[in-house]
């Protein structure tokens, strides 16, 4: 019964990792030479210090790079213009799993998989992959 317990008060913030990030200011250009140097970023967290300004996905991000002026347009602008006004999730690392997957499940179709953003009382704490919610959600409704 104790563990159980315990599951139950697992937070977001417990089961997250440090996914990716770049400053807000690094350049399109600079970021995109980053992705194509490391295949493994997949999505990533833009930062102001540790302050959480934005989050793009792969998808998005070749969205805008395929665009008609795509590259030429984006290249030497600062990522936060790119990133400004995107929804993404992002929940305080005391949320327990069920309410963080609960919020990320609501989210509209084309985002329900992308990650949630973990926010501490300093800024950025990690991000936590909408698989690894349900995973940790159902071991612990399984119990």
């Amino acid at each position: 019964m104790m563990e159980i317990e315990m599951e139950m008060k697992t937070t977001v913030g417990q089961l997250s990792g440090p996914g990716h990030t770049f400053e807000s200011e690094m350049s399109f250009e600079a970021i995109f030479l980053a992705m194509n140097r490391n295949p493994a970023i997949t999505d990533f967290t833009v930062v102001d210090g540790n302050r959480v300004v934005g989050f793009m996905p792969e998808t998005a991000f070749n969205e805008i790079l395929n665009s008609r002026y795509g590259y030429r347009f984006y290249s030497q602008k600062a990522i936060r213009e790119v990133v400004q006004g995107r929804e993404f999730l992002k929940v305080d690392h005391r949320m327990t799993l069920g309410d963080a997957a609960k919020l990320a499940m609501q989210r509209p179709y084309g985002r329900l998989h992308n990650p949630v953003v973990v926010e501490n009382e300093n800024g950025y704490h990690g991000i936590v992959t909408v698989k690894d919610l349900l995973e940790a959600c159902g071991k612990t409704e399984a119990r």
